[in-house]
């Protein structure tokens, strides 16, 4: 067994320095683990935010140039607004013959 009286004695600054260092890489320590970060510049949650910025983005580029070529549908509506044009223009011969004729 230790003989207390050949311990060598601790003064209270000495338990007062050991008391402060001690709490102060405690809470180093606990500060670096709840903080949670990475030593790498972006963190897994960042990362992934990245990715879905990224493929909203190519999803509206994707979508604006669906509505800068014409569709099949839009041609098949330019060509009926076209007929239609034609038949206007037709009817509208059509009466004035008809006019003309009964005039």
């Amino acid at each position: 067994m230790i003989d207390p009286n050949t311990m060598p004695s601790t003064t209270p600054s000495q338990k007062r320095r050991f008391g402060t260092i001690s709490l102060l890489l405690g809470l180093g320590v606990a500060l670096g683990t709840l903080t949670g970060c990475p030593s790498e510049d972006s963190g897994p949650l960042e990362s992934v935010g990245e990715t879905l910025d990224e493929a909203a983005e190519d999803t509206k580029s994707a979508i604006e140039d669906a509505f800068d070529d014409d569709g099949p549908m839009e041609k098949g509506g330019e060509a009926l607004d076209k007929a239609g044009e034609n038949l206007g223009d037709t009817v509208d011969e059509a009466k004035e013959d008809l006019k003309d004729a009964t005039e």
